[in-house]
C-alpha cells in the first residue's frame, strides 16, 4: 500500500506505517456508470471480478451516495486530464481496493462548502479530520461507524478546490475488502480430539515463563476452532513496527493453539500470530496464507479458559 495525492508537509505519520508490497497480478479495472443519478461516477477496482469485490463495489457506491451537499450544488463534467485536479490523501491498494470518485460543481467559496461538509456528517458514518492544505484546497475525511463483513477499510473523502468565486467538489470513496482464505485452514473441530494452548507468562503470574494447557471438551475445541475461523486473511500490506527488526524466529507470539486430530486422515493444525497484526495457520507442515490477527478475540478467551484473568 502506498500513499498517493500526498504534497510536502501535508500528512505526517504515527509510529505505526505502512509499507508497499505491490502484487503482480493486480489489474487495474476501470468502470463507468450508466446514464442517471449516478452518470459521471468513475470506479476503479484494483483486482478482477469477484463476489467480495462486487460486494465493495456496491458498499463504495453507497458511500458515496450517502455525501450530503451544499444546495444548488451539481454534478461537474470530468476534466480532460483529472489526475491534474488535488488528489484525496488516501492510500493506494494495489489489491482487493474498489474506488468510487464524483466531481461537483458549487457556487459557493471553498470555505463555506468546508463548513457544509464538516457540519453535515453522513448517516452512519463519522468524521476522521478536516483540515486546510497549503491553503490552496481543504479536505475533509469520514469512516463509516461500524464496517460490514468482509470490509477491511473504508474511506469517504472530500477535496475542496477553489474556481472563481465557486468550487469544484471532488468526492472519492475507497473501500478495501479481504483476500480470500485457502480452504484447508479452516478448522473443522470435529475432527479433533484436543486443542493445546500455549501462552507467555503473564505480569501477575507465578512458576514457569509460559503456560500450556491441553483441552478434550468439546465447548473449548468448537470455540477456538470457530474464533480462528472468522479470522479474514491478510492483506498484501506489511506494518512498520518493532518487531520487524528482529527474525521471525525470535519474534515472541502472542500465543499457540495446536489441534491434534483423531485419526491420521486429518493433519494438525497450528496457529499463533506473528509480528504486528500478522499470523498464520499451519496445516500438517504446509504453512497456510497470513491471517489478520489484528482484531482477533482469541486471547481473552483462552485466559478465561485456562483460569487467569486479562490484564
Amino acid at each position: 500500500m502506498v500513499l498517493r495525492g500526498v504534497r510536502p508537509g501535508r500528512l505526517v505519520l504515527g509510529a505505526l506505517t505502512v509499507v508497499t508490497l505491490v502484487a503482480a497480478s493486480a489489474i487495474a479495472v476501470v468502470v463507468w456508470a450508466a446514464p442517471g443519478p449516478a452518470a459521471g461516477v468513475r470506479v476503479f477496482q484494483s483486482s478482477p471480478s469477484s463476489a467480495a469485490g462486487d460486494m465493495a463495489r456496491t458498499y463504495a457506491l453507497g458511500l458515496l451516495a450517502k455525501l450530503r451537499l451544499p444546495a444548488r450544488a451539481r454534478q461537474a463534467q470530468w476534466p480532460a486530464q483529472p489526475d491534474r485536479l488535488p488528489q484525496p490523501v488516501l492510500p493506494y491498494w494495489p489489491t482487493y481496493g474498489v474506488t468510487a470518485q464524483a466531481l461537483y460543481r458549487a457556487g459557493a467559496p471553498m470555505r463555506s462548502v468546508w463548513w457544509f461538509l464538516t457540519g453535515h456528517v453522513p448517516a452512519g458514518m463519522q468524521p476522521r479530520w478536516a483540515y486546510p492544505a497549503n491553503g490552496s484546497d481543504r479536505f475533509v475525511l469520514d469512516v463509516p461507524a461500524h464496517l460490514p463483513p468482509g470490509i477491511a477499510h473504508a474511506n469517504l473523502e472530500v477535496v475542496i478546490i477553489p474556481r472563481g468565486s465557486g468550487s469544484l467538489i471532488r468526492a472519492e470513496v475507497q473501500v478495501v475488502w479481504y483476500p480470500p482464505r485457502s480452504a484447508a485452514e479452516y478448522i473443522r473441530s470435529g475432527r479433533y480430539r484436543s486443542v493445546t494452548v500455549t501462552i507467555p507468562k503473564l505480569p501477575d503470574a507465578s512458576g514457569d515463563a509460559t503456560v500450556t494447557r491441553t483441552f478434550t471438551s468439546r465447548a473449548v475445541i468448537t470455540q477456538l476452532a470457530a474464533l480462528l475461523n472468522r479470522l479474514p486473511g491478510m492483506l498484501p500490506t506489511a506494518f512498520n513496527c518493532p518487531a520487524m527488526t528482529e527474525p521471525l524466529t525470535r519474534i515472541p507470539s502472542p500465543y499457540r493453539i495446536v489441534f491434534t486430530p483423531r485419526s491420521r486422515r486429518w493433519p494438525t493444525i497450528a496457529a499463533a500470530p506473528v509480528g504486528c497484526f500478522d499470523g498464520g495457520i499451519v496445516v500438517g507442515k504446509h504453512r497456510q496464507p497470513a491471517l489478520d490477527f489484528s482484531r482477533d478475540k482469541i486471547m481473552p478467551v483462552m485466559l478465561s479458559r485456562m483460569g487467569q484473568r486479562a490484564g
